[in-house]
């Protein structure tokens, strides 16, 4: 739907919550690096993705935002059959490869800590 910036307070509000505020309403808050991290230190700063499902608005806090690009979706292989987070993989226009996150699976999983 959009990406905002959050920052400072805001930022560690919405990560101790789990929620985070959006003109005026409360929206769920799932920070990604928390999720695909372990160990490292939590960004400053973030931008926040803000999905539009049926049920609602809820906010993935990202590092950076690099841009919308179209992909064609490859499916991961038997390998990664059990890499629920993923839902496949593409190509990128330098050769490199990108992982694909399945949004709805992130969102059923850990949006749990918001206000669900």
């Amino acid at each position: 739907s959009e990406c905002v910036d959050l920052r400072g307070a805001d930022l560690s509000l919405a990560r101790s919550r789990g929620a985070m505020g959006l003109r005026g309403r409360l929206i769920p808050y799932i920070c990604l690096s928390r999720w695909l991290t372990s160990g490292k230190e939590l960004p400053g700063d973030e931008y926040v993705v803000v999905i539009n499902r049926s049920d609602g608005f809820v906010g993935l806090g990202v590092d950076k935002v690099a841009g919308f690009h179209q992909a064609v979706i490859k499916p991961l292989g038997k390998a990664y059959k059990d890499a629920k987070m993923f839902s496949g993989s593409t190509i990128l226009g330098d050769g490199g490869v990108a992982l694909i996150l399945d949004v709805h699976y992130l969102i059923e999983t850990y949006g749990n800590d918001g206000l669900r």
